[in-house]
């Protein structure tokens, strides 16, 4: 591709070739991304899995009612108010219980292992779920399905911001959230596609989510670690930012990657004031993981905003939805009614997206 310079000034290409200057990035960003799609599917597709006449048995339900040891693929199951939000916890249990292991370790790992990581676990976890006979395996797909959760989104916002330029950087985080409400829009969706398919329809709607988990895990394996992670590495490496240095190097040739447009001369500007930011940022020494208290007002705003949108409640509203359109009286169309919900979600969010650079984060 040409420098993006030589055609800038020409009317009506200046998008196209940004595009086309990007496509690398873009690339990156579809795969990383995934990990908060296959999230937000889990989410939507759960509200239809855990409801009668799917996992759970209907009122006039006349054939086998499994056990945990019960083994059949055309059994349900019944479910007290607290097994039913048991199951639904599940993948949120095993993804917090992830999420601690990537804040502990996930500067050793790297962004892409854990993105890698999050799509086998995504992987795992569907097949077990949906190819299970026997209620106890079912759990476990669900948990192990979490564990995906966990290491996909604590890498994708970090990877997402790491390799996007200055300029878009905060529209392609932003997107990763669209992503999110995308998957719990096709969640429901799904849902309702198969809601007609009694007692197996949401093994269906499980495997879904095995095969964007392979997507996910081919698409990744081309994509290269983030630039600026090797920079933090070699810094810490060696302490020394020279130019043979084998980890610059690599850090180099993977911002030359994600900077198709851009010449040589750019790619290294951009790597130098990457260096000299990581370095008075954190110096050659890794972080402990009690460094994030040195700054407690960041801390406090951030962890309590994700708080209280928590505590609202909304998310039990995604995970219960259909149940509540049953219970209020919808009966055959609350599968519809909860997607509904979906593209409400999801286009408030688009629309958050496309404002959100100009009215700012506040």
């Amino acid at each position: 591709l040409a420098p993006k310079t030589a055609i800038l000034d020409i009317s009506g290409w200046k998008t196209y070739v940004h595009m086309a200057a990007s496509a690398r990035l873009y690339y990156a960003f579809v795969f990383i991304a995934l990990g908060g799609l296959l999230f937000g599917y889990i989410i939507g597709a759960t509200s239809n899995i855990v409801t009668e006449g799917q996992l759970e048995c209907s009122s006039d339900w006349t054939g086998p009612v499994g056990t945990w040891t019960s083994v059949g693929y055309r059994q349900c199951y019944r479910f007290t108010a607290l097994d039913r939000g048991f199951l639904t916890s599940l993948n949120l249990i095993g993804a917090l219980l992830s999420s601690l292991f990537c804040f502990l370790y996930s500067e050793n790992m790297g962004r892409k292992l854990e993105v890698q990581i999050g799509a086998a676990l995504f992987f795992a976890g569907s097949v077990i779920a949906a190819a299970s006979p026997v209620k106890w395996a079912i759990y476990v797909g669900f948990t192990v399905y979490g564990f995906g959760i966990g290491f996909g989104m604590h890498a994708a916002p970090v990877f997402i911001a790491e390799i996007s330029p200055a300029d878009i950087r905060g529209a392609l985080v932003s997107a990763k959230e669209a992503i999110v409400v995308t998957g719990i829009f096709l969640g429901f969706a799904l849902g309702l596609a198969f809601q007609g398919v009694e007692t197996i329809g949401w093994r269906y709607m499980v495997m879904f989510s095995a095969g964007v988990a392979v997507v996910m895990e081919v698409g990744i394996t081309f994509v290269p670690e983030s630039p600026r992670f090797l920079v933090l590495k070699a810094i810490r490496g060696s302490g020394l930012l020279m130019s043979n240095d084998a980890g610059m190097n690599r850090a180099f040739s993977a911002l030359r990657w994600f900077r198709t447009g851009d010449t040589d001369d750019a790619v290294n500007a951009e790597l130098q004031t990457m260096c000299e930011d990581i370095a008075a940022a954190v110096g050659t020494q890794a972080a402990s993981v009690f460094a994030a208290f040195r700054y407690p007002l960041p801390l406090i705003i951030g962890c309590g905003l994700v708080f209280l949108q928590q505590i609202t409640g909304q998310p039990s509203v995604l995970y219960y939805a259909t149940n509540i359109f049953k219970d209020a009286g919808f009966k055959n169309s609350a599968a519809l009614s909860s997607t509904g919900v979906g593209i409400v979600k999801l286009l408030a969010t688009l629309l958050t997206v496309w404002r959100g650079e100009k009215t700012g984060r506040r």
